[in-house]
């Protein structure tokens, strides 16, 4: 069933109902929290994350679904030398901010190469824990859970 298909079943359903404005306002909410819309960032945008550091460009994408976050993308070192053990990203919308009684975050990226780095979620940040060739590109992909 699609989003538009389970709006107009549940407004259908509750036709009846005096308030029924309202209710569909509150049902289109649900809605949205089952079908979120991605939301995506980049050196140049910002919606959810804000660049930490100018050692580096990134391309990320984020969908909440309820408290899950799926995030994915990718950050290539813009410098002529390898980068290490720095912030990349702030998380600066507080709908996304990591569930604070999470341990911390443990992420791989990986290049087109096969060399693999360390990142963290924590504090709202996601942190480089390795080192970055100079033009090096890598991937990633992680869930986690928000406060809200």
């Amino acid at each position: 069933m699609t989003k538009t298909e389970l709006t107009s079943a549940i407004g259908t359903a509750m036709s009846i109902v005096i308030s029924r404005v309202k209710l569909l306002l509150g049902i289109g909410n649900i809605v949205d929290e089952i079908y979120a819309t991605p939301f995506t960032d980049s050196h140049l945008t910002t919606n959810v994350f804000t660049k930490a550091n100018t050692s580096f460009s990134y391309n990320i994408q984020s969908v909440k679904t309820g408290r899950n976050v799926v995030i994915s993308g990718s950050f290539r070192n813009s410098t002529g030398d390898a980068i290490a053990d720095i912030d990349l990203v702030n998380i600066t919308d507080s709908e996304f901010n990591h569930f604070v009684f999470s341990p911390t975050k443990k992420i791989i990226a990986k290049s087109l190469t096969g060399q693999l780095v360390l990142m963290e979620l924590a504090d709202n940040k996601i942190n480089l824990q390795g080192i970055i060739p100079n033009t090096g590109l890598f991937y990633f992909e992680f869930t986690y859970q928000t406060a809200n």
